[in-house]
């Protein structure tokens, strides 16, 4: 053995002898991991992939300096070092959209890229038929939505719209609330009226009692002023705010109402489509 025949510093910082497998034998140095050359007296770099940084889901690729690496992931994970579930595992894309996972230090999300002729957040839209041809009752797509008839409400168009027949009562404004399943109203009484369908009057001790003295054109009907849609208030003492204050936007409804102390206010019911304080 010819390391037996070199001094035991022969192999410096850690280094081991070992002799090769020719004839006849030669001693080299087996160096630990941070040293290299013939007697492991130089310092390497070392190898950053050798924490395993990609963990078990991806393969860590040292760059061509060798001083830096990149985690190549496997499909079902995404991440600096591969430590994030891929959202787009479900498949959410539609129509052979393409599904690309993004990452921050607190949140992962995901963003399809459509092909072809479709758009939307899955892809889900068809430019060529935006509607997906799922309008009933003969509605119209128009802009990628449903323009429904009057009697007709719902994403499709495929709920009865409840409000289309008058019900409610002394002056109270329909309006619909929808889910994907189901459709009901709800009824907005004057400040004078309650009940489902704002059939029951307030206590009379709660709100003035007409006798005839409905001023602006109301009329006293069961000791209450049904006022002209130009006033509102319990005796139509005040113009209905929304005459000179009418900021619902898009086809939205201004429906004006009153506090027992004077104060007016005005209140936007949206058309299909629409939501917001506004119906912005």
């Amino acid at each position: 053995n010819p390391c037996n025949l070199l001094s035991s510093s022969y192999c410096l910082n850690g280094g081991t002898c070992v002799p090769s497998n020719t004839d006849p034998p030669i001693a080299s140095c087996l160096c630990s991991e941070v040293f290299a050359g013939l007697n492991c007296n130089s310092t390497q770099q070392s190898n950053p992939c050798t924490s395993n940084p990609c963990q078990t889901n991806g393969y860590c690729a040292l760059s061509t300096s060798k001083t830096s690496y990149s985690c190549i992931c496997q499909p079902n994970y995404i991440g600096d070092q591969c430590e994030r579930t891929n959202p787009c595992i479900s498949s959410p894309c539609l129509n052979q959209g393409i599904c690309q996972g993004y990452w921050n230090t607190t949140n992962t999300w995901y963003i399809c890229r459509c092909i072809g002729t479709y758009a939307g957040t899955y892809c889900e839209t068809s430019l060529l038929n935006p509607c997906g041809g799922l309008c009933m009752h003969g509605s119209p797509c128009v802009n990628g939505t449903c323009v429904c008839p009057a009697q007709y409400t719902g994403t499709y168009c495929g709920f009865n719209n409840p409000c289309y027949n008058p019900i409610c009562r002394n002056g109270g404004f329909c309006s619909v609330n929808l889910n994907s399943t189901s459709v009901s109203f709800t009824c907005t009484c004057q400040s004078s009226f309650t009940g489902q369908y704002c059939e029951t009057q307030i206590s009379p001790s709660l709100i003035a009692i007409c006798l005839s003295q409905c001023n602006n054109g109301g009329t006293c009907v069961s000791g209450v002023c049904v006022c002209t849609s130009q006033y509102i208030g319990p005796l139509c003492q005040y113009t209905n705010p929304c005459l000179n204050n009418n900021s619902c936007l898009n086809g939205g409804t201004c429906f004006g109402q009153y506090y027992l102390n004077g104060t007016l206010y005005t209140k936007c019911f949206c058309s299909q489509g629409y939501t917001g304080t506004l119906c912005e």
